[in-house]
């Protein structure tokens, strides 16, 4: 009797485990790819200040914002996220120091904790998907047996 329930609290263990890393692996993915969270953080941790002027809003890329802004002589021309302003809008720009390409127009605080907000969710979400898409598959080649020892999930 004992046997078989520390079986089943093996294989629980262990899809929790490999669900675990899988969704931590998809949350480092979306938020990478999808809400800038690396630039945010570093821009949290270290930004100066430079005014820019709004030169284009693209609607074509829902709203993107163009904004055009100079620092120590040389004149950067980045787009960004939609800003809810107009052209000819005078906006604060925040770069890091030593790369003014890298900029944003928001706080970087909030968008950070907003990215990262984002990502654990959207990392749950495809972490939980993709764990059940590989059981599912192992369940129907019959790899799956409820036996310690006996399940993997890849």
């Amino acid at each position: 009797m004992f046997r078989k329930s520390a079986a089943a609290l093996f294989d629980l263990t262990r899809y929790f485990q490999i669900w675990i890393v899988t969704s931590l692996c998809m949350t480092a993915i979306v938020s990478v790819l999808l809400f800038e969270v690396p630039k945010c953080a570093l821009l949290t941790w270290t930004h100066l200040t430079t005014p820019g002027l709004v030169t284009n809003v693209d609607a074509a890329h829902h709203g993107a914002t163009t904004v055009r802004f100079a620092v120590q002589g040389t004149t950067y021309t980045p787009s960004f996220p939609p800003a809810g302003v107009g052209i000819g809008t005078r906006v604060l720009v925040r770069y890091y120091p030593s790369h003014p390409a890298i900029a944003i127009l928001e706080d970087p605080q909030p968008a950070l904790m907003d990215g990262l907000a984002h990502s654990a969710f959207g990392g749950i979400i495809f972490g939980t998907f993709i764990k059940l898409v590989f059981t599912s598959q192992r369940i129907k080649a019959g790899k799956f047996s409820g036996r310690a020892g006996n399940y993997s999930a890849f």
